[in-house]
């Protein structure tokens, strides 16, 4: 039972944490608006942040392959959790760019160490499958934390960030009560053993370990990947920009883009039949999840191409109008504005194959 418990805690914390870099690019309109600054100045905080997130997670991973993971998750959730609270209290642009490198800088410890939690709960022919949910638990998290964004965010920028800190720091108490895995536990060469193992890893091992073939080409992949899927991230503005392009206002335009990017990611549940086939495929052949993978990478480069650059025309909702009323009207778009149907049915077709590579990585 506290196993299921440590689990639920776990993925909830790794959805938040997706869920507090959702917060600028699904805001970014009323924002720049606010403070006074240009859409590029407010996506350079948002690029820092993902390149502080990525510097940081390598020494989130080294020690937490030394230390208690446990602690470390803590620390790095109330670091950015704290950092999201100073943002959200921020006057200007520059305590806004450093209270989000603060938030980077926690938010790195949920991937690195994540994985390492995750691997230590699950067998590996069973692995492909826990990371699916545990990916699409992040995928979650960047989905309501763009809609609590758009929709609260739209008139008090503010309020939504207060949302997520508060959340964030009440769910990283809690995991102060899990359970923490030893390392190697579901291993089968080391059924029984885990505990007993003593051995940390040490500097002078970090060479031989970047220069394993296998991580130098996930390393690569992974690096060329992020200008593709980094671009994702702006899908709330594209769409809120496309919005006002149609002449409505800023509020309006950032409701609606947000519920479009919500509706478009939709498809990412399908993560978990790619990572059930992932690891059936794993099992009669070593490169299964390589190829799968590689599969719905390429696969999905056509369809997110057409999805990006489809135009939006005769746009019909109401300006001013509530959730849920925006929400009705888009929905109705999708089946009454081909512009609408061709963009939904290009992103559910790009998303399905992408979801391949999360839990098969």
């Amino acid at each position: 039972m506290r196993k299921l418990w440590t689990l639920v805690v776990f993925i909830i914390l790794a959805s938040l944490d997706n869920a507090a870099l959702a917060m600028i690019p699904n805001m970014l309109l009323p924002i720049s608006e606010d403070l006074g600054v240009s859409e590029a100045a407010l996506g350079a905080i948002t690029a820092t942040v993902i390149l502080v997130t990525a510097i940081t997670a390598v020494g989130w991973g080294y020690w937490g392959d030394r230390s208690s993971r446990k602690r470390l998750l803590f620390w790095g959730t109330v670091i950015w959790a704290g950092g999201t609270a100073a943002s959200a209290a921020a006057p200007s642009y520059l305590l806004l760019f450093g209270a989000q490198i603060a938030t980077a800088a926690g938010l790195g410890s949920i991937a690195s160490v994540g994985f390492s939690v995750v691997s230590d709960f699950v067998a590996p022919r069973r692995r492909g499958l826990a990371m699916s949910f545990w990916g699409l638990s992040q995928g979650a998290g960047g989905l309501v934390g763009g809609l609590v964004a758009s929709q609260l965010g739209a008139g008090d920028w503010r309020r939504p960030m207060w949302v997520i800190a508060i959340v964030g720091a009440a769910f990283g108490f809690l995991y102060l009560t899990t359970f923490e895995p030893a390392r190697g536990a579901a291993e089968p060469e080391l059924a029984g053993r885990a505990e007993e193992l003593e051995e940390v890893i040490t500097w002078d091992q970090v060479p031989s370990i970047v220069r394993r073939p296998t991580n130098i080409w996930l390393i690569a992949q992974g690096f060329t990947a992020q200008f593709a899927y980094g671009s994702l991230l702006w899908v709330p503005l594209l769409y809120q920009s496309k919005v006002v392009a149609e002449g409505y206002d800023t509020a309006t335009a950032t409701k609606v883009g947000g519920i479009f990017a919500a509706i478009f990611q939709l498809a990412a549940i399908t993560s978990i039949v790619a990572g059930w086939l992932g690891d059936r495929w794993q099992r009669r052949n070593p490169r299964g999840r390589a190829t799968l993978s590689m599969i719905g990478i390429l696969g999905a480069i056509p369809f997110f191409l057409l999805f990006f650059f489809v135009p939006l025309r005769e746009l019909a909702v109401t300006e001013g109008g509530s959730t849920g009323q925006l929400a009705g009207e888009v929905l109705r778009s999708l089946v009454t504005n081909p512009f609408v149907a061709l963009a939904f049915g290009a992103s559910i077709i790009a998303i399905v194959l992408t979801s391949a590579d999360s839990p098969n990585w």
